[in-house]
This record gives C-alpha cells, sequence and structure tokens, in this order.
C-alpha cells in the first residue's frame, strides 16, 4: 500500500547529505526525469528518477502499481513532480544529480527509462564492490523478486504504444542472474523495448543469442577495471582475462550486424592505477567508449581509505594527478575531473 512521505525521514537525508529543504539555484521545470523515469531497487521500491542517489524518496512498491501510468500520476509522484514545477526541488539531492550544470529536459516524446537494480547476483566478487560472490535463485527472496519481475512485464505488456530503455546490470550480472535471465527472456517478445545492459562480460557467449536481445540491444556497458592480465584476475575475482577477451571479441564481431554502441567501464583505484592510460588504448583499437569512475564505499574494503588514489592524502595521488592532467585522458572529458578529492 502506498503511503505519504515519512517526514522523519525526510529530515534525516537532509541532514546527512546537508541539503537545504529548498534550492534557490535552479530554475523551475529544468528536469523532467519524474515524468518518465524510474529505477527500481532491491527492496522492491520505484523511484520516479533514473537514479535513486539524486531522487532518494520513493513513490511506492513494485507490487503497489498495477501500470506505469499508475505510478507517475500516483499521490507521492505528484507531490515530486510539484517541487520541480515551482524550482525548489525540495526532495533532489542537488550536490550529485546533474540538474545544476545540465539540461534535464527531454523536448522530444520520451520514452520511459527503467534502472532495474533489483537483484545481486554475480558470478565475481571484485574487491571494489562485494566480498563474495552473491547467488540469489531460491527461498523467500528469489520468489519475492520473481513477482516483482512479473509486475514489471505486465507494465510493459499493458502500454504497447510506449516505447521503454531498459537498462539492467547496476546492482548484479545480468547473465548470471536467473531473475535477470528471467526478465530478458520474456520482455525481448516486446516491440517496444529497448536494452542497456551491464555486465562483466565474461558470461555473454554463454547467454545473449538464446535469449535475443541482440536485435533490441542500444548499449552494453563492460565493467573492466584493467587492461592487463594481471591487473584484471586481481579486480576481477575469480574473472580470467582471456576469458573476457573471448567475449569482447564475440560482441564486436556482433556489433556488425546489430549497430548497438559497447562502452567500458574502469573504476580507479590504487590496484589499477598503472592501467588507466592503457585502458584507454585497449578500448579505442576495439571502437568501445572509455568510461572512469572513481572508486565509491559499498563496504567491501576493510581498509577502503587506503585505495583511494584520487585523495589528496593517498601516496599515489601525485601519479593519479600525472595520469589524468595527459592529454591522451583529458580527451575523454571525464566530468569528474575538476572535483577528484572527494573526501
Amino acid at each position: 500500500m502506498q503511503t505519504d512521505f515519512d517526514d522523519d525521514g525526510l529530515r534525516w537525508v537532509r541532514k546527512t547529505r546537508s541539503l537545504p529543504k529548498i534550492k534557490t539555484h535552479i530554475a523551475p521545470r529544468s528536469c523532467s526525469k519524474p515524468w518518465h523515469e524510474m529505477q527500481l531497487d532491491k527492496q522492491g521500491r520505484v523511484f520516479i528518477c533514473g537514479c535513486n542517489g539524486w531522487l532518494p524518496y520513493p513513490v511506492g512498491y513494485i507490487t503497489d502499481f498495477e501500470n506505469i501510468d499508475q505510478i507517475y500520476q500516483s499521490h507521492n509522484a505528484k507531490i515530486i513532480q510539484q517541487t520541480i514545477i515551482d524550482g525548489t526541488y525540495e526532495f533532489c539531492d542537488t550536490k550529485h544529480c546533474p540538474v545544476t550544470t545540465e539540461n534535464c529536459i527531454e523536448n522530444f516524446p520520451p520514452r520511459y527509462f527503467m534502472e532495474i537494480g533489483i537483484d545481486e547476483s554475480c558470478n565475481l566478487s571484485c574487491p571494489s564492490c562485494r566480498k563474495q560472490v552473491i547467488f540469489n535463485d531460491n527461498g523467500d527472496i528469489y520468489n519475492q523478486r520473481l513477482e516483482w519481475i512479473s509486475c514489471i512485464n505486465n507494465w510493459i505488456y499493458k502500454s504497447p504504444g510506449k516505447q521503454f530503455l531498459l537498462s539492467i546490470g547496476s546492482d548484479g550480472e545480468p547473465f548470471a542472474s536467473p531473475l535477470y535471465l528471467n526478465f530478458l527472456k520474456n520482455s525481448s517478445n516486446y516491440k517496444n523495448v529497448k536494452y542497456n545492459i551491464r555486465t562483466n562480460g565474461t558470461l555473454i557467449k554463454r547467454h545473449i543469442d538464446s535469449l535475443n536481445i541482440l536485435p533490441n540491444l542500444e548499449i552494453i556497458d563492460l565493467s573492466i577495471d584493467a587492461a592487463s592480465k594481471d591487473v584484471y584476475e586481481n579486480v576481477r575475482k575469480p574473472g580470467k582475462w582471456n576469458n573476457l577477451v573471448e567475449n569482447i571479441d564475440y560482441l564486436i564481431e556482433a556489433q556488425k550486424k546489430y549497430k548497438f554502441r559497447m562502452e567500458a567501464t574502469f573504476v580507479i583505484q590504487k590496484t589499477n592505477i598503472g592501467d588507466i592510460l592503457k585502458f584507454i588504448d585497449f578500448c579505442q583499437d576495439r571502437n568501445i567508449t572509455p568510461r572512469f569512475h572513481l572508486l565509491q564505499n559499498w563496504g567491501s574494503f576493510d581498509n577502503f581509505d587506503e585505495q583511494c588514489v584520487h585523495r589528496s592524502t593517498d601516496k599515489f595521488y601525485d601519479q593519479f594527478l600525472e595520469i589524468i592532467s595527459t592529454k591522451k585522458f583529458q580527451s575523454l572529458q571525464v566530468g569528474w575531473a575538476a572535483n577528484y578529492d572527494n573526501k
């Protein structure tokens, strides 16, 4: 059942993030996301923004809604939308959301963008992300999430006149998750669906053809974090470099027919700092767009501070500065380069 926003919860988020209630530096209606974007998380919550870090207040739970229109016309959604219309942005974390520097309005008829992050199952246990392999394939949690999958499929089925871009894999590995494999197999039957798949790239050859998603694949984003065998097998455990490269080569061949975009991400940390520039070469040699991210603390490191080479107190900070100052790196126009010392 949907409920009104919890005032205590609002105050807690504002206090912990040092957010003012009213943001006066943003023009009214500078964002259209709460009318056509959403994120679904592993607690079954629905956020009407593509990132729940930018708009950290859910409008309800997946099972509350029978169709897409109910989500955006719900009581809580209308409260959030009104704060965009009047320019207060009361529920938004504008310290991290790009609305302060970018136009977040889509002037063309928008698709419904759905960031699906309901299952953290993955065949790798990368030190930057988790301490062990997580795999959900039975039990109460699995059955509950199967119900969510059914609801999401039903939303799409009931909306043949709407277009959807489904982003899958922000929380785990789509090709290792029985839940996501189930969802991909069923949703690929809909003509109004496109995919943005985030994957570690190790299971592509095993699954992607049988799922029949290649014709509707728009973007595939490979999480790699390395450009050499030794570094990769340290930061992407228990992944094998040769297997990754085989899967990437397979995608490159498929791209010739299906014309999807390929991107690859690299989370900068102490272990892989020496591979940063090599990674750019690795990607550009394969017509892959490289993306870099700063390390975030997900609780997987016991010594997180020692891994953060982007902090001015770190002994590798000068090396980090030298690398990101190179012409090769600067040509990528990485958005955080001007504010990398996040203490």
